[in-house]
C-alpha cells in the first residue's frame, strides 16, 4: 500500500516516499557492468536504500548500496566524501573502504529497470556479528563502543559539508519539530507522556545548545550498525552514516547510549559503561555530561514518536515498523522512573569528575 498522504517533517522524504525495489539480478548486473565484478548478490535489510550483500566466486565480499531515488545528490555526496576522509584521516578505523568503478570512480549513477536514475556506490564488506545481538553485553565491550565512537568523532572533528546542516528527522536538536508526530500516538496518558518529555526538551535542553561543541557525527551509532570481533570484546565495524549531520557532540553520545539502555530497574546502567568509555578517549565537559541525561531520554521519545509515525503511513509494514518500539516505551517509563541529578551524579563519579 502506498504511504498516506501527509505533510511531512523537515528531512523525512526518503522515509515516506515509496519506490521500486532492486533486484538480485540487477545488482549484479550493475556489479560486473561497472565494477567487472562478477558475484552472487543477496538482499540486506535498510530503511530507505537498496543494500546487497556481493560474494564472489573466491569468496571476496563486497557491499552495493542503490540510494533512494528521492535522496537529495549533495546527501549522496556528503555520504561518499566522508567514507574518503576517514581512510585520509585515519586509515586504521574499521569503516568500509569505498571501491572504485571500472573508470577510476568512487561514485556511480545507474538507471534501474524501472528507469529511476540512482546513485550507487560500492564499499569493502566488514566481517563480525552485529552488536544487538551479544545478550548480555560484557562490560569491557560496551567500554569498547564509547572508545570506537570517540576515535570516530575524533577522525570526524575537521570534516565538514554543505549536506551536513540539511533537515534531518533524527536531528535530537530540532526534536521540537517533532510534536505534530506525536498525533499518531492514540490520546492518553502515552501522548501526554511524550509531550511532557518535548516540554522538558524546549525548556532544559534547547537553550543550552547554542553552547556545545557541534560537529559531524554519525548520529546513529546503533545495535544495528556496530559490529563486534569473535571474542565478543571488541568492536571490529562501523556501519551506515546515512543519519549523519552537524550536531552537538553530547547529543551523539546520548544516541550511543540510548541504545544500550538496560530493561528492568536501572536502564542506564550500560549506557554509563559505554559513556565512561568515550570520557576516556575523548573527555566530555561538565556540561555534557550534566545533559546526557535529557539527550538520552529525548532520543527515546524520538525513536517512539518518528516509528509511530512512519507505522501509521505505511500499514502494511507496521509490525515491522513497530518491531522494538514496545520496549522503547518500557525503557522511557524506566528512564522517567529515575532522576536526572542521579544519573548525573553517577556519570560525574564514573568519569571522575565529582
Amino acid at each position: 500500500m502506498a504511504a498516506q498522504p501527509s505533510s511531512h517533517p523537515p528531512g523525512s522524504q526518503p522515509l515516506t516516499t515509496a519506490s521500486a525495489r532492486l533486484t538480485a539480478a540487477e545488482a549484479e548486473r550493475i556489479a560486473a557492468e561497472h565494477y567487472g565484478i562478477r558475484a552472487a548478490a543477496r538482499r540486506l535489510d535498510g530503511e530507505r536504500d537498496d543494500n546487497f550483500r556481493l560474494r564472489a566466486r573466491d569468496g571476496v565480499t563486497h557491499l552495493l548500496k542503490v540510494t533512494h531515488p528521492a535522496e537529495d545528490a549533495e546527501v549522496t555526496d556528503f555520504h561518499t566524501r566522508v567514507l574518503e576522509h576517514l581512510a585520509d584521516r585515519d586509515p586504521g578505523l574499521p569503516v568500509q573502504r569505498l571501491v572504485p568503478t571500472l573508470s577510476g570512480s568512487p561514485r556511480l549513477t545507474v538507471t534501474t529497470q524501472d528507469g529511476a536514475h540512482r546513485a550507487a556506490r560500492m564499499t569493502t564488506y566488514l566481517q563480525g556479528r552485529l552488536l544487538h545481538t551479544v545478550t548480555p553485553t560484557p562490560r569491557p565491550l560496551l567500554h569498547d563502543v564509547g572508545r570506537t565512537l570517540a576515535r570516530l568523532n575524533r577522525a570526524l572533528r575537521t570534516f565538514t559539508h554543505p549536506a551536513a546542516f540539511q533537515p534531518h528527522l533524527w536531528d535530537l536538536q530540532h526534536a521540537h519539530q517533532l510534536r505534530k508526530l506525536t498525533d499518531d500516538v492514540p490520546a492518553g496518558p502515552r501522548s501526554d507522556l511524550l509531550l511532557a518529555c518535548l516540554d522538558r526538551f524546549d525548556a532544559v535542553v534547547r537553550p543550552a545548545l547554542p553552547a556545545l561543541r557541534a560537529q559531524v557525527v554519525h548520529n546513529d551509532f546503533s545495535g544495528d550498525n556496530v559490529l563486534v570481533d569473535e571474542s565478543g570484546l571488541h568492536v571490529s565495524g562501523i556501519l551506515d552514516f546515512g543519519d549523519m549531520t552537524h550536531a552537538p557532540l553530547a547529543a551523539d553520545v546520548a544516541v550511543a547510549a540510548a541504545y544500550q539502555l538496560a530493561d528492568g530497574d536501572d536502564p542506564m546502567g550500560p549506557a554509563l559503561d559505554v559513556v565512561t568509555g568515550y570520557h576516556a578517549a575523548d573527555p566530555l565537559t561538565r556540561q555534557e555530561l550534566g545533559l546526557l541525561y535529557d539527550l538520552v531520554l529525548t532520543r527515546m521519545v524520538v525513536r517512539i514518536a518518528v516509528t509511530e509515525w512512519r507505522a501509521a503511513r505505511f500499514p502494511d509494514n507496521r509490525d515491522y515498523i513497530l518491531r522494538n518500539t514496545p520496549r522503547s516505551w518500557a525503557q522511557l517509563e524506566q528512564l522517567l522512573a529515575t532522576t536526572d541529578t542521579t544519573v548525573t551524579a553517577r556519570l560525574l563519579h564514573a568519569c571522575g569528575m565529582e
